[in-house]
């Protein structure tokens, strides 16, 4: 019970980061904004925390020191920037109210039952796999027992000894382990089952609050029904692996920008973006990516401002960067070369479509549903903001490329690969497609027809 309180600790040492950025500061109505908060201090208590306790390892502190100790400071620096900034940023929203729509308690209902069956559906298959999947049991969580203790968190990155993905971030590995110091019990199936429950149940609850409050409610939870059409997040959430954290980490960064642009490009909430970008590029590669194709959209964007975003990045971006030059063991890396075998590239390509076709079951299938909704609610008038679509389209472009260029055995790479990348892409799609559509809106209720023989009598009298 330790290892998930300690969870539960980080989750909340996260919340006075948020506060101070005042990313929700004046969204309406303000108990969704208060939710909203507290989902985002998910991801931002659980990634930070793990990512300085980790730095402070590699300092030469002990495993519970550096825990200890990065919790201390983090809980700190975030009461003392949410008290110098308390009176900050809480100007009213002055966008306008959406549509009144007299159905939302519908989707709503579809959302909540959804999510309710989410989880079961989580449990089921934990109950049956405690260890997770393969890569679970053999290098992700044997990496966060190696990182436990002083002596042994080497082994995390030393592929001599046949270990997997040696050279992959450690930021997720780094939450398990802090679960364990606190918790005493080394491989407690718990705390992995835990943290990866949190993240994935993060994944709908920020895309459905988020858009409720940038668009309308009932844009919020259809958008939120969408994504928990998407079978590739019901396989891998309880497969413990990095890609349901770094999905969820880019989600978040994601809609922290889009909040940020809503209010002038306000740099608090800017800064918080710019972390939880870091964050993600601390949790695997493809984070990396998302934090330069996000870093150059921002400034195309908001120009000068988003000098924010690049500060509120630094901390994490120096492990982001210091882990793949100082640490991670070498490997091969890629080949450019291979971009001229093309036929390397349609079996990219071929396996990518199959991978869209298996998103979803016909004809609950989340292209289609969202090929639907903006069908019968069509685009937004004026045009709303395309910069947070072209972000992760690019990312799944470049995430093809990757593995066409990448010098392994292309079958077995792209078979386990391409639905772990789903889980990292296919919320933010959704959340920036919603974001352009029109909020759905209740019909004009028809005028009284006039009583005619009142009519009548009010004539004679007029004569």
């Amino acid at each position: 019970m330790m290892g998930i309180a300690a969870l539960l600790l980080a989750w909340a040492i996260g919340w006075p980061w948020v506060r101070a950025s005042q990313a929700c500061g004046g969204l309406r109505p303000r108990w969704m904004a208060w939710i909203l908060e507290t989902l985002l201090a998910l991801p931002v208590g659980l990634a930070a925390t793990a990512a300085l306790s980790f730095a402070l390892l590699w300092a030469g502190l002990g495993a519970p020191a550096a825990v200890h100790t990065a919790d201390g400071l983090l809980a700190v620096c975030g009461i003392v920037g949410w008290v110098l900034r308390r009176n900050a940023g809480n100007e009213p929203d002055e966008a306008p109210e959406p549509p009144a729509f007299k159905w939302t308690w519908l989707p709503a209902l579809a959302f909540g039952v959804g999510l309710l069956l989410f989880v079961a559906a989580f449990f089921a298959f934990t109950n049956g796999n405690p260890q997770g999947n393969w890569d679970a049991w053999s290098s992700w969580n044997l990496r966060a027992k190696f990182l436990t203790d002083a002596s042994t968190w080497r082994l995390a990155i030393t592929p001599e000894n046949g270990l997997a993905n040696a050279d992959a971030p450690l930021l997720w590995p780094s939450v398990v382990a802090r679960g364990w110091v606190y918790g005493g019990v080394l491989g407690d199936p718990c705390v992995p089952i835990f943290a990866s429950l949190l993240f994935s149940v993060a994944i709908p609850l920020l895309a459905g609050f988020a858009l409720a409050l940038l668009r309308a409610p009932a844009l919020g939870w259809l958008g939120g029904v969408i994504l928990l059409a998407s079978t590739p997040l019901w396989r891998q959430a309880p497969g413990q692996y990095a890609d349901t954290p770094v999905g969820c980490l880019i989600l978040a960064s994601l809609i922290v920008a889009a909040l940020a642009e809503r209010k002038n490009w306000d740099p608090g909430a800017l800064a918080l973006s710019g972390l939880l970008a870091a964050l993600a590029a601390s949790a695997k590669n493809e984070g990396a990516v998302f934090f330069v194709l996000l870093a150059g959209t921002l400034v195309w964007q908001a120009r000068g401002k988003a000098a924010a975003w690049l500060g509120g990045s630094l901390p994490a971006l120096l492990l982001a960067i210091g882990f793949p030059l100082f640490l991670a063991p070498k490997t091969a890396g890629l080949s450019f070369g291979l971009l001229a075998d093309l036929g390397r590239g349609g079996v990219v390509l071929r396996n990518f479509l199959d991978s869209l076709i298996q998103l979803g079951e016909f004809p609950a299938h989340p292209v289609l549903l969202f090929a639907a909704l903006a069908f019968v609610l069509k685009l937004r008038s004026p045009r709303g903001p395309w910069w947070p679509l072209i972000v992760p389209a690019l990312l799944v472009l470049a995430d093809l490329i990757v593995l066409w260029i990448t010098p392994p055995t292309i079958g077995w790479q792209i078979d386990t690969a391409l639905d772990r990348k789903m889980v990292q892409v296919i919320a933010p799609l959704l959340f920036a497609g919603v974001l352009l559509v029109r909020a759905p809106e209740s019909l004009p209720e028809p005028a009284e027809p006039q009583d005619r023989s009142e009519a009548r009598s009010r004539r004679r009298k007029q004569r």
